[in-house]
């Protein structure tokens, strides 16, 4: 078989945003998303070009170029000819995003202790899903980007009762299949009650709900499947365990120390503007000029204003 030879688009620049065209059946552009990426862009520079058709129509990347177009840098983009419209859903469909699993797995081959531990986890437990785990831990699910941002920690002890935890939550694989409503709302409650063993008879409560989960609603929320729990294991019982009472207290206290934290930071920006000492923001040169081809100006434009740079045949002349 004839193999065939394919050429490599060349990479440009482009201050003049107006020459790039954005596709009526483009996906609709998100703000969240173009502040998310100028803020990238801002401290990493354009890591992936524009692609564009010989019309100069986007085919991938428009949230690309609103984000560079807001902090003023010049778009990247490479020209691929014979594209449309047809290709932009394709290309969009291929791009395979990095889940919880792919950050949780970059963290842990970096060395993180506390990721490393959630993928063992994850191994022994393959039908817990990641943010069950982190509860069974730490008592809290942790938003995605946190676990994105290698944010996640778990100490010694953590890690020793979520263990014991996750081990209890195993009693009740076998019902799992038929629970109603949210499984891991369910599994969550069950982990909050490994957690209160010195408060809640585990053995009695394992038992009363493997037998009576046929009567549960579908419940979607950790607080209503406590308070079934509650219902549940009492019944016809006088010593009654309050679920309920002491999960509301517990994240009322977690709120109120929220609440501390986020006045504690508060106060310590008031008090570094008034000692004078300035808020440190991320630098971005100003575009010098329309560019077609990769110069001197496009490097300072990326690098930084005050960044020294060779002019491109110098650079050129020093590479041979």
């Amino acid at each position: 078989m004839e193999k065939k030879s394919y050429s490599i688009p060349k990479v440009k620049a482009e201050y003049d945003y107006t020459k790039f065209n954005i596709l009526d059946r483009n996906r609709i552009i998100s703000k969240a998303h173009v502040k998310q990426l100028a803020e990238d862009i801002k401290e990493h520079g354009q890591q992936i070009p524009v692609i564009v058709n010989e019309h100069m129509d986007i085919i991938d990347g428009q949230h690309r170029l609103a984000a560079l177009s807001a902090i003023g840098y010049p778009v990247l983009y490479y020209m691929t000819n014979g594209m449309d419209v047809n290709d932009v859903g394709r290309l969009n469909t291929l791009q395979a995003k990095w889940g919880e699993k792919d950050w949780i797995h970059n963290y842990a081959a970096g060395g993180s202790k506390s990721y490393k531990a959630l993928e063992k986890s994850k191994e022994k437990y393959p039908d817990v899903p990641y943010r069950t785990l982190l509860y069974a831990y730490c008592g809290n699910s942790f938003p995605s980007q946190y676990i994105r941002a290698g944010k996640v920690e778990i100490t010694a002890e953590e890690l020793a009762a979520g263990k014991e935890a996750l081990k209890y939550l195993a009693k009740f694989r076998k019902i799992m299949s038929i629970v109603p409503g949210s499984k891991r709302a369910f599994s969550c409650a069950i982990l909050w009650c490994a957690h209160h063993e010195d408060k809640v008879n585990l053995d009695r409560l394992c038992k009363r709900v493997t037998k009576d989960i046929w009567h549960a609603k579908g419940y979607a929320r950790v607080l209503d499947w406590l308070s079934w729990f509650e219902e549940t294991n009492n019944k016809y019982l006088g010593d009654c365990q309050y679920f309920v009472q002491l999960y509301k207290q517990e994240v009322d206290q977690s709120k109120k120390k929220g609440a501390a934290k986020r006045q504690k930071a508060k106060a310590a920006e008031k008090a570094a503007k008034k000692s004078g000492k300035p808020k440190q923001q991320t630098k971005y040169a100003k575009p010098v000029r329309k560019v077609h081809s990769l110069d001197a100006d496009l490097f300072r434009a990326i690098l930084g204003s005050n960044t020294k740079v060779m002019d491109l045949a110098d650079i050129q002349n020093k590479a041979s």
